[in-house]
This record gives C-alpha cells, sequence and structure tokens, in this order.
C-alpha cells in the first residue's frame, strides 16, 4: 500500500493496481468524501456535506443512503475499515 498526499485536500492510499482510497476535506465548506475507487468508479464512498453524512453502498454506489448506520458520522480510520471488509468479502483482494 502506498499512501499520497495531493494537495491539502486530498489524500489516497493505493491498495492495488486498479483499487484506491481517496480522502478528500474542505475546512472551509466542511465537506468530507471518503471513497473506493476500482477500476476509475466509485466502488464505496462515505460523504459528510453540510454536517449530514451519508454512504454510497458498495451494491449500488449511486444511491444515497441517509438512514440507519448510512447517517452515521465516520472517521478515516473506521472507513478503512469499512473498506477492507468490503475487499475481503468481494474477494478484490
Amino acid at each position: 500500500m502506498t499512501t499520497r498526499k495531493i494537495g491539502h485536500d486530498y489524500e489516497i492510499i493505493e491498495i492495488s493496481a486498479n483499487i484506491y482510497v481517496q480522502f478528500y476535506f474542505h475546512q472551509v465548506s466542511g465537506t468530507s468524501n471518503f471513497v473506493l475507487i476500482g477500476w476509475n468508479n466509485r466502488l464505496y464512498g462515505r460523504d459528510c456535506v453540510g454536517g449530514k453524512w451519508h454512504r454510497h453502498p458498495f451494491e449500488n454506489p449511486e444511491a444515497h443512503d441517509m438512514a440507519g448506520d448510512g447517517a452515521d458520522d465516520t472517521m478515516p480510520e473506521e472507513f478503512l475499515d469499512e473498506v477492507f471488509e468490503i475487499l475481503l468479502r468481494e474477494k478484490l483482494i
């Protein structure tokens, strides 16, 4: 795994040649985006916009899950735990 910081707002953790995790933080707007990307597509994600969290589920990454655990505040470490559970379950690593 390789970690790269891109500017002040982005950090990328490379999982494999085709899979990486991107963290984005915008201090002024308070927006956070945590995204699992594979083959240049979002596979899973969690976003915080206007102080409200939502999840983009692995089964349908274009959807916005704003209920239950989808609305839970998420720290980067928790997101990485979720990502590795998904990657192992789906046999992507």
